[in-house]
């Protein structure tokens, strides 16, 4: 099962990117569902949450926070009989209309609707591969601030496509890859006052994050991990970010470790990046 691009850009939740965006990005409050999601006519998978009724089902949360300062992933645990995902310090309300991709997603809202965190079920330990190599396709929400970039200053706001490589037999050959930027606007540094406005691609952008570390349940950055960015903005604008810039972690979701999930914190000399990723095999 592999996500759509529509999908995957739903389950990457406006926490971080649209409340640091600015600019009156809205947040959607009902998110569509795909493929039967929890209350369509297709039954869900085993592992999803749309087929709970009534047993707490172990959860993780991806929390990418709105000043942009951590990056996490916390467990939780499902009430099938409320729909309510229970954390340390706060309550997540879902429904059939929050379910994405087949029920393993979920696409989670604060009580005032304000923001949203990524809810998976995490595969079983036993699951997850030790040896060889896992591709993932999906989708990623992005926002690139430029810093030292002149009138190209100002903050991106998007989708890219995304591809993520789970390195099993090298500690630190894991990374992900973004392209094809769609979706984009900009919001200018030398013109707050303009608001954000669309912002055609030039076709070119990407980023690289390499050296990522597996961890057993999935990816985090590490010593070796290093960033690089891409073509933002008119005139073509590049960006690289090391180790100590760099905080990343996603969990592998679905059986057999089939899909991964994470959140990217990037505070570079030039460039600052949030991004939240999803990808199937």
């Amino acid at each position: 099962m592999t996500p759509s691009r529509k999908t995957a850009i739903l389950l990457l939740l406006t926490l971080g990117l649209a409340g640091c965006g600015g600019g009156g990005a809205v947040v959607d409050d009902d998110p569509p569902q795909e493929g039967g999601g929890g209350g369509g006519g297709t039954s869900p998978p085993d592992d999803s949450l749309g087929g709970t009724t009534d047993t707490a089902v172990a959860v993780r949360v991806v929390e990418l926070a709105n000043s942009g300062d951590l990056v996490d992933i916390v467990p939780g645990e499902f009430d099938g009989t409320t729909d309510v995902i229970s954390l340390d310090s706060l309550e997540l309300s879902i429904d059939s209309a929050s379910a994405l991709s087949e029920g393993r997603f979920y696409s989670a809202a604060l009580e005032d609707g304000s923001s949203y965190r990524l809810v998976y079920v995490p595969t079983e330990f036993s699951e997850i591969p030790t040896t060889g190599q896992s591709v993932f396709d999906g989708a990623a929400s992005i926002l690139v601030t430029l810093t030292d970039a002149g009138d190209a200053n100002g903050t991106y706001n998007g989708i890219m496509d995304a591809r993520i490589v789970a390195d099993f037999d090298n500690p630190t050959g894991s990374s992900l890859f973004l392209d094809n930027l769609s979706e984009a606007t900009f919001s200018s540094a030398a013109a707050p006052t303009d608001g954000t406005m669309p912002y055609t691609p030039t076709g070119g952008e990407s980023v690289s994050i390499i050296g990522l570390e597996d961890n057993q349940t999935g990816l985090v950055s590490g010593t070796d991990t290093s960033a690089s960015l891409a073509d933002f903005g008119e005139t073509g604008i590049s960006a690289a970010a090391t180790a100590s810039q760099i905080e990343l972690e996603a969990g592998f979701a679905g059986p057999d470790a089939s899909e991964i999930a994470g959140g990217v914190r990037i505070d570079g000399d030039e460039a600052d990046l949030r991004i939240e990723f999803t990808g199937a095999q």
